[in-house]
């Protein structure tokens, strides 16, 4: 599978992007999606500042532009600007270190599938978001520093709570 950098690299020189980018100057990258062992393609989102929509390229074959939508973040929170230069730690090694802790310490629940997002987090700065969701019907989230590598934060969800 592609690193985020050869995908974005590729999305910017394709002329489904040109042409896109000459009427949305304004705009700026804002994340990276990929579902590890499900499609393998990167989505890889534009934000607009004006009317708080993000634009997202699926990058396949074909350079595909999906219309665009609302933003998911929080009312208080802002889209941060995410700059691939300051990406020391490609989604092969943050992947390999989410697995480790997913081994690690969550070796009972058992991933049905993984998703990973690239982000300019508002609290944490450049992070990896590791979500695996797992056959227990629960959700393993793990943050990792994208420039160091470190593991900020794992917690497990109950997907369903079941209240009798």
């Amino acid at each position: 599978m592609k690193s985020f950098k050869e995908a974005l690299d590729e999305l910017k020189n394709s002329e489904v992007f040109k042409n896109w980018s000459k009427d949305n100057s304004n705009c700026y990258l804002s994340f990276g999606f990929v579902m590890i062992k499900a499609e393998d393609l990167w989505r890889i989102g534009y934000y607009h500042p004006d009317n708080e929509q993000v634009t997202s390229f699926v990058i396949d074959e074909k350079i595909l532009v999906e219309p665009e939508d609302k933003s998911f973040k929080k009312p208080e929170s802002e889209v941060k600007e995410l700059n691939p230069d300051e990406i020391k730690v490609e989604y092969s090694k943050a992947l390999k270190l989410a697995e480790e802790i997913q081994k690690e310490k969550y070796s009972t629940e058992i991933p049905m599938k993984i998703v990973m997002i690239i982000q300019n987090h508002n609290e944490l700065g450049n992070i990896w978001n590791v979500t695996y969701v797992t056959q227990n019907f629960k959700t393993l989230n793990i943050k990792i520093d994208a420039n160091s590598g470190e593991i900020i934060k794992d917690q497990l969800i109950e997907l369903f709570e079941f209240k009798k």
